[in-house]
C-alpha cells in the first residue's frame, strides 16, 4: 500500500498545491472585501459571513470533486486499468491507498486555507467585527462536506454506464447532502455519515469492476441506498420542474394575504391590506369601508401611525428561535448578533457576543475593540468581561437608542454611542416576553411597552411605571400583542391578532378575529374595535401538484401522514398557496398514491421474474418498488443485478445463463461442441 500511495502523492501532487492556491486567494479575496466596515453590521463576520461560507462550501465540494476524478478518469483509458489491476495485491489495497492519498492531498488542498484566513481575521486591526471560537464551526465542517464530493467522485468514475445516464443520476445524490448541510444542526455528522456510505459503495464498485452483481454485500447496499437518493432528488427535480410550466402553479386568490392596523391623527382605527407581491390591496376602515380621506388615501402614507408588535407566540416565541437556532448552526446568531444597527453604525460597529452573553464594540477607523460592555456597564477592552446571568433577549425592532435588552427578568436600556446602560425595570419574579419603544414618532418614542405573564407595563423613558394594562385576550391564542399611540400620546392602543398573515387558501374562514382596545393614561378603555378575519375561498390544487403527489413515496407519505394526524402542526404558505407536493396527503390522494405504488410493485415483480431474478428476491424488490414507490422503481432499474440471458436454441426464448433449463420448453443446456481442445478442460478427462 506505501507503493501505490507514493505513486498517487507523485502523480497529483501538482494537483492538490494548485487548489489550495486557488482556494486562499478566493478565501482571502473575500475577507478583504470585509475590511472597509460596511454599513451592513452582518458584512463584517469575516469567517462566518455568507461570502465566506459560500466560498468554503462550493470550494471544498469541487477541490474533492476534481481530486476524487483525477486519481481514477486518466487511468480508466487505454491500458493503464489492466496494468494497475495487475500489481501483486488486492483491489482493495489499490482502492484504500489510492484513498489515503487522495485525503492527504484533499486536506493539503483545504485546510491551509482555512488555517490561514482565521490567522488573517485574528490579527489585531484587521477586521471591525469580532471573532469567537464558534464562528470557525461552519467553514470548518465544510472540509468535511467536500470529502462526501470525493467519495461520489470516486463510486461515479468507478461506475459502469454513460454520464448521461446511471452515472450522471448517481452525482445527483449529492444534492441533497449539500443542501441538508446548509440547514440542519448535523453540520459535521452528515458529511461524514454520507461520506462513509460513498466510499462503501464506491469500495463495491472497485471490487466488481462497475459490475452489480461481483459487488461485497455492504457495497451493493451502499449502492442501492446512493441510487435511490439520487432517484428521489431526480423526481424532486422533475416535480419542481413542472412548476415552470404555464398555469403550473395555482394562482393565489385576488384578495390580500397580508394586513396592517394603522392609526389616522386623530386615533381612527384603519386596516390596510396587501398583496402577496407587496402591492396594495385595499385601505378601509374597520367595517370594510374604503377610506376617501385625501389626508390618508392614495399616496399619504406617512400621515398614518403603525403598531409595534410587542411579542408573537406568547409561550414559545423565545424558546423557538432557540430551537431554530440549534438547528441551524450555520446561523450568525449563534455566535455573534449585530447590536447597534443605526445611529452609531458611522463610528463603530457594536455586536453581542451570544455565546458569551456580553457585547463588544469595534471602531471602524482603527479596526480594534474599544470597549465592552457587561452586566457592570462599559468597560475597556481589557477588562475581564463579566457576562450577564441569563441569555440576552433584545426587542423585536431595536432601531433606536436606548436599545432594550433584558436577562433574567431586568430590563436595560443601552445606548452604546453614549456608553450609557440604564437597568430600566425589574420585574422581580415574572418573565419578560417582549419590550419594544412606543411612539407616533420611530425617532421620538413616549412610552416602553414591556409584555409580562398576565399583563401589559407601560413605562416611561427612564423606566418608570405609568401603567398596567390586562390582557384583555388570551396571548395564547391571539399570538400577536402589539401597541400604538398618537403624536397626542394621552392614549394606548392594544391590538390582539391571532397571525401575522390572513387565513391561508386552504383554511377558509376558520381564524380568528382581531381586536383592538383604546385605553387612556388612567386605564379605562375607551373604545374597542373588532376586526373580522378575511374569507378566502381555498383553491383546488393545480395539476402539475397532482401530478407530483403520484411521484411520492407511498410508504414515508403513509408514515408521515399518519404523524402529522397524531401530532397535527399548520401547514406553511407556500404549501397552502401554491399546492406544492407534501408528504401530508389526504385519504383520497393517498389512496391513489397507494394504488400508484402497486402497480410500479406488481410491474417491477413481473419485470424481475421474466429477467430470471429468482422469487425471492423479485418479491424483496417489489416491496422496495410499493414501499418507495417511482424513487424506488428507478432503482430498481439502476441498482438491481440482471441476470445475463441468450436465447435458448430451441425455443428462442430468453435465459438466464444461471439457470439450468428454459422457462419456455423447459430444455436444458445443450452440450458444447467439441473441437479437439477438450484434452484441457478436467471435466471431459
Amino acid at each position: 500500500m506505501k507503493t501505490i500511495i507514493w505513486k498517487e502523492l507523485r502523480e497529483n501532487l501538482k494537483w492538490s498545491v494548485l487548489a489550495l492556491l486557488c482556494l486562499t486567494l478566493a478565501e482571502i479575496y473575500v475577507l478583504s472585501l470585509q475590511r472597509d466596515g460596511g454599513r451592513d453590521l452582518y458584512y463584517n463576520l469575516t469567517v462566518c459571513s455568507s461570502a465566506f461560507l459560500m466560498v468554503t462550501s462550493f470550494g471544498c465540494s469541487v477541490v474533492g470533486a476534481a481530486l476524487g476524478a483525477i486519481q481514477i478518469l486518466p487511468e480508466l483509458r487505454r491500458d493503464q486499468w489492466a496494468a494497475l489491476l495487475h500489481r501483486p495485491v488486492t483491489r482493495s489495497v489499490i482502492f484504500f491507498g489510492k484513498v489515503c492519498a487522495g485525503l492527504l492531498l484533499y486536506f493539503l488542498a483545504a485546510t491551509p486555507p482555512l488555517l490561514a484566513s482565521v490567522a488573517y481575521v485574528a490579527a489585531p486591526g484587521q477586521f471591525p467585527g469580532p471573532l469567537v471560537p464558534g464562528m470557525i464551526l461552519p467553514a470548518a465542517s465544510d472540509l468535511f462536506l467536500g470529502l462526501t464530493f470525493y467519495f461520489a467522485a470516486l463510486l461515479v468514475s468507478l461506475s459502469r454506464g454513460p454520464w448521461s445516464g446511471s452515472r450522471g443520476l448517481l452525482g445527483l445524490s449529492l444534492l441533497p447532502v449539500f443542501v441538508s448541510h446548509m440547514m440542519t444542526r448535523w453540520i459535521f455528522l452528515l458529511p461524514v455519515l454520507a461520506s462513509l456510505i460513498l466510499m462503501a459503495a464506491a469500495w463495491g464498485a472497485m471490487m466488481s469492476n462497475g459490475l452489480v452483481s461481483d459487488r461485497p454485500k455492504v457495497g451493493r447496499f451502499s449502492f442501492v441506498l446512493v441510487t435511490l437518493v439520487a432517484a428521489s432528488t431526480a423526481v424532486i427535480l422533475f416535480d419542481l420542474a413542472l412548476f415552470l410550466l404555464p398555469s403550473a402553479v395555482s394562482q393565489p386568490p385576488s384578495i390580500s394575504s397580508h394586513r396592517d392596523l394603522e392609526l389616522t391623527r386623530e386615533g381612527k382605527l384603519l386596516v390596510q391590506s396587501w398583496h402577496d407581491d407587496g402591492s396594495e390591496a385595499s385601505l378601509t376602515d374597520v367595517h370594510g369601508q374604503p377610506v376617501t380621506d385625501e389626508r390618508y388615501a392614495g399616496n399619504n402614507r406617512p400621515m398614518l401611525y403603525r403598531f409595534t408588535t410587542i411579542d408573537w407566540d406568547f409561550e414559545s416565541s423565545h424558546g423557538s428561535i432557540d430551537a431554530y437556532l440549534a438547528q441551524h448552526p450555520r446561523n450568525l446568531r449563534n455566535y455573534v448578533e449585530p447590536a447597534d444597527s443605526n445611529q452609531n453604525n458611522n463610528v463603530e460597529n457594536w455586536y453581542l457576543l451570544t455565546s458569551r452573553n456580553y457585547f463588544a464594540g469595534y471602531d471602524k477607523l482603527s479596526r480594534r475593540c474599544v470597549a465592552i460592555c457587561d452586566i457592570g456597564g462599559f468597560h475597556l477592552p481589557g477588562a475581564t468581561p463579566k457576562p450577564f446571568p441569563a441569555r440576552l433577549e433584545s426587542a423585536l425592532w431595536n432601531s433606536w437608542p436606548p436599545y432594550l435588552y433584558w436577562s433574567d427578568g431586568q430590563l436595560y436600556g443601552l445606548d452604546f454611542a453614549e456608553r450609557s446602560m440604564a437597568p430600566l425595570f425589574n420585574t422581580r419574579s415574572a418573565r419578560i416576553h417582549g419590550a419594544e419603544l412606543i411612539g407616533a414618532n420611530p425617532g421620538r418614542p413616549s412610552y416602553i411597552g414591556v409584555a409580562l405573564d398576565k399583563e401589559i407595563r407601560i413605562l416611561d423613558l427612564r423606566g418608570n411605571p405609568l401603567l398596567t394594562i390586562p390582557y384583555a385576550h388570551d396571548p395564547r391564542t391571539w399570538l400577536q400583542v402589539s401597541l400604538a399611540t398618537v403624536p397626542s400620546a394621552d392614549r394606548i392602543f392594544v391590538s390582539y391578532e391571532p397571525q401575522n398573515f390572513l387565513p391561508t387558501p386552504t383554511s377558509g374562514s376558520e381564524a380568528n378575529p382581531s381586536f383592538v382596545d383604546e385605553i387612556n393614561l388612567q386605564g379605562n378603555i375607551l373604545h374597542s374595535s373588532t376586526i373580522p378575519p378575511t374569507h378566502i375561498d381555498p383553491i383546488s390544487p393545480s395539476w402539475a401538484a397532482q401530478v407530483a403527489t403520484l411521484t411520492l413515496p407511498f410508504g414515508p407519505a403513509a408514515l408521515y401522514t399518519a404523524f402529522s394526524r397524531v401530532f397535527p402542526s399548520e401547514d406553511t404558505v407556500i404549501d397552502s398557496i401554491y399546492q406544492l407536493p407534501s408528504l401530508r396527503l389526504p385519504v383520497s390522494r393517498l389512496a391513489i398514491l397507494f394504488a400508484v405504488s402497486a402497480a410500479l410493485g406488481i410491474f417491477a415483480f413481473v419485470w424481475a421474474r421474466k429477467a430470471g431474478h429468482p422469487k425471492e428476491k423479485a418479491r424483496l424488490w417489489t416491496a422496495f418498488v410499493f414501499i418507495f414507490g417511482l424513487p424506488g422503481f428507478i432503482t430498481f432499474r439502476l441498482a438491481a443485478d440482471w441476470p445475463a440471458r441468450v436465447r435458448c436454441p430451441i425455443c428462442s426464448t430468453k435465459r438466464s445463463l444461471d439457470a439450468e433449463e428454459c422457462p419456455g420448453c423447459h430444455a436444458a443446456w445443450a452440450p458444447p461442441e467439441r473441437n479437439g481442445t477438450e484434452i484441457f478442460d478436467p471435466a471431459a478427462t
